[in-house]
């Protein structure tokens, strides 16, 4: 058993543990009332940590730690140590290709009004990091993908081939940001049903904690009947997690939203949950990436209207929202990279042909120092990006 309990150390006692998570509830809300409430921040603030849905029992902060590699107590398993040994080479990785360059272009071409706006992140798999490394001054992180939510891994109570078939997984699962910042839709499927480190949650941990964050606390959450994000037990369709953190350049708190929730017709509907929900997160910055060109077929108008219009700012690459849109005299644009045709990706042949998009690209576009989207599957500098500012 000691092997067991050295894998975690819980500082406080479960009381102590309850106690500060209510505080830091209540210092969330201060936090938020001082600088001024938006929609978005105020539907994500409805689910009280107290409630029935939060493990009391978690340290999350340790477990994201250990789950991203970066520190922790010394460990007797082997799983946990080449797990630890691994993913230090991830994060060297992550920094060089992918958070330096995109904080230096950030820095560059984004305006000073969009760094503090929410973030809706459509389609976006488990990927954390390119939302945070595009926005990190954002309060709200709000990601909606297929991808299950998955559950706390509790290594304590596994065996060590339990730990290191688990653990592989989440390694397997989002190694591919660290090679070229794109997740892959058919690997996260197959390794986030991993029975020992299940769905996108230990994904998130991962990343919260390999940025250094502090991870306050987790809740299973969804989207209840009125709109408004609730405890999971009160969702009927839409689940998800929602975890609070402490950002550790900023020191702010703040949270990531992650539904598990399939976009289409239905689920932007102004009187389905999932509808009243979208149109009720307020002015955002939307990014997508890799989105499977879905938002402009012809049967997800709607989505793509609720998601265009109330944005404010939009970055992706051409699997997005179409180029077309943007051109009703409303938007702001900048491209960057290169695109020539749209790329065959697995289940889409025959993606939809641009070539307005590619006119515009041949009159000339900026660099683009880092990867982003479906464009490195084309090689290396084959990525493309557009950057749209509503007027």
């Amino acid at each position: 058993m000691n092997h067991m309990r050295s894998l975690f150390t819980l500082s406080l006692l479960i009381v102590s543990l309850c106690y500060a998570m209510t505080c830091s509830s209540q210092k969330d809300k201060t936090e938020v009332t001082e600088q001024g409430t938006t929609a978005g921040q105020e539907i994500a603030s409805v689910v009280s940590p107290t409630n029935a849905d939060l493990d009391k029992s978690q340290n999350w902060n340790e477990l994201a730690k250990l789950l991203a590699g970066v520190e922790g107590p010394k460990s007797d398993s082997p799983a946990v140590n080449r797990h630890r040994a691994l993913m230090k080479d991830f994060w060297v990785r992550i920094q060089k290709e992918n958070m330096e360059p995109i904080a230096a272009w950030r820095e560059k071409n984004l305006p000073e009004s969009a760094k503090s706006r929410n973030v809706l992140y459509p389609l976006s798999g488990a990927d954390f990091l390119n939302a945070y490394a595009f926005f990190p001054g954002a309060s709200d992180y709000i990601l909606i993908a297929l991808e299950p939510p998955g559950s706390a891994p509790h290594l304590e109570k596994m065996t060590e081939a339990q730990r290191e078939s688990g653990l592989a997984s989440a390694r397997k699962a989002i190694w591919t940001l660290a090679q070229n910042n794109y997740l892959q839709s058919r690997i996260m499927h197959d390794e986030f049903n991993n029975p020992n480190v299940t769905g996108t949650l230990p994904a998130f941990l991962i990343m919260l904690g390999g940025l250094g964050h502090e991870v306050k606390n987790v809740q299973d959450i969804g989207i209840g009947k009125t709109g408004q994000l609730a405890a999971a037990a009160d969702a009927p369709r839409t689940k998800g997690v929602l975890i609070q953190f402490k950002d550790s350049k900023d020191g702010k708190n703040k949270r990531l939203i992650y539904l598990s929730m399939r976009l289409e017709k239905q689920t932007a509907e102004s009187t389905s949950p999932e509808g009243i929900f979208l149109r009720g997160i307020g002015r955002r910055n939307t990014m997508m990436k890799s989105a499977v060109y879905i938002l402009g077929w012809e049967s997800m108008k709607l989505p793509h209207d609720v998601i265009l219009g109330q944005s404010d700012l939009v970055i992706q690459d051409d699997s997005g929202i179409p180029y077309k849109s943007f051109q009703d005299g409303k938007w702001n644009e900048k491209l960057y990279g290169t695109y020539v045709r749209a790329l065959p990706v697995g289940g889409i042949p025959n993606p939809p042909q641009q070539g307005d998009l590619a006119a515009a690209y041949a009159k000339g576009a900026s660099p683009l120092p880092f990867a982003y989207g479906y464009g490195i599957l084309r090689g290396k500098g084959q990525s493309n990006l557009m950057l749209f500012t509503r007027r």
